[in-house]
């Protein structure tokens, strides 16, 4: 019965939305088997994991997979969906003419598109990457490649793989459009009512948003490849993606600045490092004086902490009394910009040292490099690294790509208790501070000094305010209630920490993940969306003496700051500088489709799409200098272009990691 009424329903469909609905359901089942064979093929790669993850998170790795499966079939789709349906709309007279090519199109296509997914399990298992544009950096050499593959058994196997499958999905789906090929044409000359054309043309666009909302695979924004990570384990975040979509991601989002040479060149310059005997241009060896200061070292990470939200930078609502007044004991950098506005750049700009590129996400990647920043400098001294955040540890894929670098341990969502929840973004962040006391004292009991990144979450809507809590927030709306309420959660860690025995002995580190736009501003680019606080506080005051500096810096720079208080000797192959000791002529960051470069007087902004802009920002002036200082605008011009398309080659090269001299 369940059979004859789904009979019934697919013969009522539209002759258009038929023939797609056959293609698309067969295109389905010929990845997902493509997907089975990649998966036990691969089922080495899971030995580390127990059995409950192995079976539950390779689970979502196939669920998320029939997503991105989806996605792709909906763009081999469109055309011919788009086509059939304007002919069947309009009542053309020779349809079968139509389905043909149509058909013959979508071989081609998903003969391609199975072709990329053969190709890709090989791929996968040297290089643990799903197929990116880089296989297109052989093209030049194309008798190596097909002698390296010739040369290689294996790989017959997934090509015999491929023919097998196109063959099945060839043979399956023809004989099912057999009455599409011969379908009888709608008799010429025939006059049809307007209502005929608008129930049609109806039931097209309905058929078409379909499929267009199959292509962007979510009702919010499109699908992208982060969406895909399901946990911390590598192999079921790329057990979901489907190849085809990663490697047509990888070749059409590129964005390059200026010329890679050029700006590898302007780098060694602005360092000072050609003649350093590195490959990477910009890595240079740090020698201090004295012996290594091995104290411990907490880096919190305030979400949306503007420095514009700070009583010491001009607020005048005292929302933040705990900062505030640690500024005043600490050092304080007061001209410190985050790398970009997403949590996902602060991430990476602060404990990496690296600049944000643009919109690209440079944590959602298909393989995650290694870096040599904070955790691995740490991890060379002994230190124990640990990152906390108060919700699910995958988004941004923070948990992935913290794991790889040399972080130990990952307390997120799954470490809470579920009671503690009070909203999308997991517990509030006075819970996490708790919750992290015990935490510490356990690596601080076995010996170790550790390295602790903490990242709060409340300053972000949903704005939620925790209830039962020693705090009350002055009458206001909720926005300013909760830079509060994260403030006081500052001065509610502190004040925990005293009681323990590492305290006199940590260096504690207060920064924004970015900041946010408070007020006005004449910029398309606000300052105050990267304008953050940097404290540096200890407890000793023998080792920290207050002090504030205006010069200009970033959220690159905390690392190499916080190496040459420690004085810990190291290899600096990143674009921060040690503060105390460097000084950098200007300050680079992004924002999606923007660039900004600032010093004391005038802030620099290039659009992707629009004009180049110079600003005196000092007296928030709109007026666009741009022309009338065209030289200052040129060398803030170069020097945020070479940082930012330097720091994207060094990426692409496998040069961001720990190093040696280029002549060992």
């Amino acid at each position: 019965m369940l059979r004859k009424f789904f009979s019934k329903l697919f013969h009522f469909l539209p002759a258009p939305v038929q023939f797609i609905l056959l293609i698309y359901v067969r295109g389905l089942l010929i990845f997902f088997l493509f997907r089975v064979v990649f998966f036990v093929t691969s089922l080495s790669l899971m030995e580390d994991m127990i059995l409950k993850a192995k079976i539950l998170f390779n689970w979502w790795g196939f669920e998320k997979g029939v997503l991105f499966d989806s996605v792709v079939s909906c763009y081999l789709l469109a055309l011919p969906a788009l086509v059939l349906t304007a002919a069947w709309v309009a009542g053309h007279t020779n349809t079968a003419k139509l389905y043909r090519v149509s058909w013959y199109y979508l071989v081609v296509m998903y003969s391609l598109a199975f072709f990329t997914c053969a190709a890709d399990i090989p791929y996968f298992h040297y290089n643990f990457s799903r197929l990116t544009a880089a296989v297109f950096n052989w093209m030049g050499t194309p008798g190596f490649v097909v002698s390296m593959i010739v040369q290689e058994p294996s790989y017959f196997i997934y090509f015999f793989l491929f023919v097998a499958l196109l063959w099945v999905f060839m043979r399956v789906t023809k004989k099912r459009l057999q009455p599409f090929f011969h379908h009888e044409p709608d008799e010429a000359g025939l006059i049809r009512k307007p209502l005929f054309y608008v129930k049609r043309t109806a039931a097209a666009l309905l058929f078409l948003f379909v499929v267009f909302m199959g292509i962007r695979g979510r009702k919010q924004a499109p699908i992208r490849i982060e969406n895909a990570f399901v946990c911390n384990y590598a192999f079921p975040n790329q057990l979901g993606l489907n190849p085809v979509f990663t490697l047509m991601v990888s070749y059409f989002d590129k964005i390059v600045l200026i010329n890679e040479q050029e700006a590898i060149a302007n780098v060694r310059t602005f360092f000072g490092t050609q003649h350093s005997g590195y490959e990477s241009p910009v890595a240079r060896q740090m020698t201090y004086e004295g012996e290594p200061v091995k104290k411990n070292v907490v880096l919190v990470l305030m979400e949306s902490m503007s420095a514009n939200k700070m009583g010491r930078y001009g607020n005048k609502l005292n929302l933040t009394p705990t900062l505030d007044s640690l500024a005043r004991i600490s050092l304080s950098f007061d001209q410190i910009y985050s790398a970009g506005k997403h949590t996902y750049n602060g991430i990476y700009g602060t404990l990496f040292s690296y600049p944000a590129f643009m919109r690209e996400h440079s944590m959602s990647v298909l393989k995650v490099p290694y870096y040599s920043g904070f955790p691995w400098v740490m991890k060379q001294y002994g230190y124990s690294n640990t990152y906390f955040t108060t919700h699910y540890e995958m988004f941004d894929n923070a948990g992935g790509f913290l794991s790889k670098n040399y972080f130990d341990r990952i307390i997120a969502q799954k470490d809470y208790p579920k009671s503690r929840a009070h909203s999308i973004f997991g517990v509030p962040d006075h819970y996490m501070f708790e919750f992290s006391i015990p935490k510490i004292r356990e690596v601080w009991q076995q010996g170790k000094p550790f390295f602790v990144t903490m990242l709060t979450t409340s300053d972000h809507g949903p704005y939620v305010l925790p209830k039962n809590i020693a705090f009350t927030p002055k009458p206001g709306a909720i926005q300013t209630q909760i830079v509060e309420y994260a403030d006081w959660s500052v001065r509610h860690f502190l004040e925990l920490a005293k009681k323990e025995a590492w305290y006199s002995n940590t260096v504690f580190i207060f920064i924004a993940d970015h900041g946010g736009v408070v007020g006005t501003s004449p910029y398309d680019m606000p300052l105050s969306y990267h304008h953050v606080p940097l404290i540096i506080f200890s407890p000793d005051t023998s080792f920290i003496k207050p002090q504030a500096y205006d010069m200009m810096g970033g959220q690159l720079d905390v690392f190499p700051t916080v190496m040459g208080l420690l004085k810990l000797n190291y290899v600096n192959n990143t674009f921060g500088i040690d503060l105390l000791r460097e000084k950098r002529p200007y300050i680079m960051f992004s924002a999606d489709d923007k660039i900004g470069c600032i010093d004391h007087h005038r802030f620099y902004e290039w659009r992707q799409h629009g004009e180049e802009s110079l600003y005196d920002y000092t007296t928030n002036n709109p007026e666009n200098y741009f022309t009338a200082e065209r030289a200052k605008a040129d060398s803030m011009k170069t020097y945020a272009m070479s940082m930012i398309q330097c720091s994207k080659w060094m990426v692409e090269h496998n040069l961001c990691g720990p190093v040696k001299k280029s002549n060992e």
